[in-house]
């Protein structure tokens, strides 16, 4: 039976907005809010095993860091939407890593192990996964399935 990897994210979350404004209002943010849910997040991977990054200010998505472990890599991209936030998993395992290794993918070993650590912080919640950008597919519980 084949897996669902539902690798985008949308839940709440209990942290301080970060976002850094200019003294002009009508300007764009100097710094967008998510950097300390992101290095939340990317603390949870660490203790989870994985290589981490530093999360580092990509705008206009947010907040962006690679994981890594073994021969697999995972970019993820934290988003604040203001009143909620978004996470993006990006496989960025070389297609021909994965094609003779196939324990080189680690996206959805990731997801799942990530899942339940976010689940049991008490900051974490209405945790959604969804197909990619479309909302409108569905959501699930859990980034994967079988």
């Amino acid at each position: 039976m084949a897996v669902k990897v539902r690798a985008f994210a949308e839940f709440t979350a209990d942290f301080p907005d970060d976002t850094i404004w200019p003294e002009d209002p009508d300007e764009e943010p100097l710094l967008l809010g998510g950097k300390a849910l992101a290095e939340c997040i990317a603390e949870k991977l660490q203790h989870l095993g994985y290589e981490v990054e530093t999360p580092e200010h990509s705008p206009p998505y947010g907040w962006r860091f690679d994981a890594a472990a073994g021969r697999g890599l995972v970019t993820m991209q934290i988003t604040d939407m203001d009143d909620s936030y978004t996470l993006i998993g990006i496989e960025r395992t070389p297609a021909f890593t994965r094609l003779f290794d196939r324990h080189a993918s680690i996206l959805a070993q990731l997801l799942k192990r990530l899942h339940p650590e976010l689940v049991a912080d008490g900051r974490f919640h209405n945790i959604r996964w969804y197909d990619g950008y479309r909302r409108n597919s569905g959501s699930a519980d859990e980034p994967v399935s079988e």
